[in-house]
């Protein structure tokens, strides 16, 4: 899969995510695009966290995560 910017989320964005969407999560932007390119499977996304909350996204594993790539919404 090819990595497109547009469709990264961070804990900027993290609000415009909808909850039960497919993605591919990491920690950092390195092994974000690692994952991407190499077909990790998606997660879904269980909750977004607050502002005050560094990794934001929680997926269905109950695992956080700082950074999401957006495969399909739900």
């Amino acid at each position: 899969m090819k990595f497109a910017k547009c469709r990264v989320y961070t804990m900027l964005n993290a609000d415009k995510l909808k909850v039960g969407s497919k993605v591919i999560v990491g920690d950092n932007l390195a092994e974000l695009k690692e994952c991407v390119i190499k077909h990790r499977l998606p997660k879904i996304i269980k909750k977004v966290e607050s502002e005050d909350v560094e990794h934001r996204f929680m997926c269905k594993d109950d695992f956080h995560y700082a950074l999401a790539y957006l495969v399909s919404e739900e």
